[in-house]
């Protein structure tokens, strides 16, 4: 392993788990000035933006958005929220998945939002009972990521259809329940080491979504932080029982079937990461897992490249 793979993964270990008018003509004049003043609000985004873009500064959370550099918002894009796992912040959540590295083969915009600090000063978002606010502030992350949404769309020219979430660990578990909030809007979930609650009577709005879950087999072994790949009764499921579940919610026929297999691990021979398919659905569901792989995967370039690509090709 080199030095600053060493490095990241030292750091993940240690921080992870938007005059009055008298005459006719005056009043036609004025409705005319209103619909102008409507086409304007509903026009589309035009020219180059000054990537990156902040957000979030009205709830006094600045999130960076940024895209691809010569993008002329002729046509919209698809959007990735990324969340940062429960200690780290975006920057270091990006430096692990390289998300960043495939705006411009992949064209879409990339949004890197922060939790708010604890008591000892780590960064988490309010995702669910199991995970992580353990002060009980009660922060609504929930608003913020949506105002967040709402502004991103605002500000550039938004693919409506295709709005994903995608973290790891905290992020993760974050992503689940903001598609538990919010299936009519969001199209697909990308969770790493993330899960979704325990009883599913707590995601209970509205259907499902496109969910790519990822986690490694042996999360949940040893010291440090973890997601236990096979759950923790009382807190969140196994990560084939959340497929399962969100595969039920997609309206896919259970249980799923070998897929294909993934090399993401340039440590690890041959293609490590296997993947349980769910077919038949109205909203499709996988669920990778990589083998021999704990709770922070030093995942290849093919990752996000692999795992972006799924998610572009399903909307809403």
């Amino acid at each position: 392993m080199t030095p600053p793979l060493r490095l990241l993964v030292s750091l993940l270990l240690l921080t992870s788990l938007g005059c009055p008018t008298t005459g006719q003509d005056d009043d036609d004049a004025a409705t005319d000035d209103d619909d102008a003043a409507s086409d304007d609000d509903d026009a589309t985004p035009a020219g180059p933006l000054p990537f990156p873009l902040t957000l979030g500064e009205a709830a006094n959370r600045p999130a960076e958005l940024t895209g691809p550099v010569n993008w002329d918002q002729a046509e919209p894009l698809p959007l990735v929220i990324l969340l940062h796992g429960f200690g780290a912040n975006s920057s270091l959540q990006d430096l692990l998945l390289r998300y960043s590295a495939q705006i411009e083969p992949l064209q879409y915009l990339l949004l890197l939002p922060e939790g708010t600090e604890n008591a000892n000063g780590q960064q988490f978002w309010n995702a669910m009972p199991a995970c992580c606010d353990g002060g009980n502030t009660g922060v609504d992350d929930v608003g913020y990521l949506s105002g967040l949404v709402d502004e991103a769309i605002e500000r550039a020219n938004v693919d409506t259809s295709r709005i994903y979430f995608s973290g790891h660990s905290n992020g993760g578990f974050m992503s689940f329940r903001m598609a538990c909030e919010f299936p009519d809007r969001i199209a697909g979930i990308a969770p790493l080491a993330g899960a979704t609650y325990l009883d599913p009577a707590d995601c209970a709005v509205g259907d499902g979504v496109h969910v790519l879950a990822v986690h490694g087999e042996l999360d949940g072994q040893g010291d440090g932080p973890r997601v236990h790949y096979e759950g923790v009764p009382g807190s969140y499921p196994s990560a084939p029982d959340a497929a399962e579940r969100w595969a039920g919610r997609g309206g896919c026929a259970t249980p799923g079937q070998d897929g294909n297999r993934y090399d993401f691990i340039n440590s690890l021979d041959g293609d490590e990461t296997r993947s349980l398919v769910f077919d038949d659905c109205d909203k499709d569901v996988e669920l990778w897992t990589i083998e021999d792989t704990g709770h922070v995967p030093l995942v290849n370039d093919d990752y996000a490249f692999t795992v972006l690509n799924w998610l572009f090709a399903r909307s809403l």
